[in-house]
C-alpha cells in the first residue's frame, strides 16, 4: 500500500517574467495548479513577475486565463504570494493584490524556497 502523506512533496513555483513578454507566466500559474494535484504548492510572484497584479486589472490576452489559475489555485487551498519588494520596484500597492494572493518579504521567499522539495522557475 502507497502512503500517499509521503508522496505529497513542497513544491515552490517562481514566476520572474513579465507577462507582457509571452505566456511564460501565466503558463507558470498553469503548472502550478497540475502540480497542487498530488503537492503542496507555493507560487512566489518576485521580481517582474509581480507584474502579474497589474496584468489582472487589465483585459490584456492571458487575463482571463491567469484569473482562472488564481481562483483555481485558492480552492485548492495553495498559497499564492508576491513578494513585497518586487511590487514596490514595480510600482505596484498590496492594495492592488487580489484575495488570492499576500503579500511577503523576500526573507520568507526564501526560506520557503529552501524547505521545498522542488521548484520550477518560470
Amino acid at each position: 500500500m502507497v502512503d500517499r502523506e509521503k508522496e505529497n512533496k513542497s513544491v515552490m513555483v517562481v514566476i520572474r517574467r513579465r507577462p507582457e513578454d509571452g505566456p511564460a507566466a501565466v503558463e507558470g500559474l498553469r503548472m502550478a495548479v497540475g502540480q497542487s494535484i498530488s503537492n503542496s504548492v507555493t507560487v512566489a510572484l518576485v521580481d517582474a513577475g509581480v507584474r502579474l497584479i497589474a496584468l489582472l486589472e487589465s483585459d490584456a490576452p492571458g487575463t482571463d486565463e491567469a484569473r482562472k489559475h488564481l481562483a483555481m489555485l485558492a480552492r485548492l487551498g495553495q498559497r499564492v504570494w508576491a513578494e513585497a519588494e518586487s511590487l514596490d520596484r514595480h510600482g505596484l500597492e498590496t492594495r492592488q493584490l487580489p484575495d488570492e494572493v499576500r503579500a511577503v518579504e523576500r526573507r520568507e521567499v526564501d526560506e520557503e524556497m529552501l524547505a521545498s522539495d522542488s521548484i520550477m522557475v518560470y
